[in-house]
């Protein structure tokens, strides 16, 4: 199992989620849930970009 599998989801404010946090990453990449859509559905991406890219969920108030 890698390490990017065991690292456990954050949050950051209200607006933000990080299914899978890769600190010191040079990119970082923005994604906005599709319609009735969540910030989770972005989970399988974050794990599959981890040694290269941190992606961070935008969480619309009111989901």
């Amino acid at each position: 199992m890698t390490t990017a599998l065991r690292v456990r989801p954050r949050v950051e404010g209200d607006w933000l989620f990080v299914p899978v946090p890769q600190p010191h990453r040079p990119y970082r990449l923005f994604c906005f849930p599709h319609a009735g859509g969540d910030a989770t559905a972005y989970t399988p991406l974050a794990r599959a970009l981890a040694p290269a890219a941190e992606v961070w969920a935008l969480r619309p108030p009111a989901r």
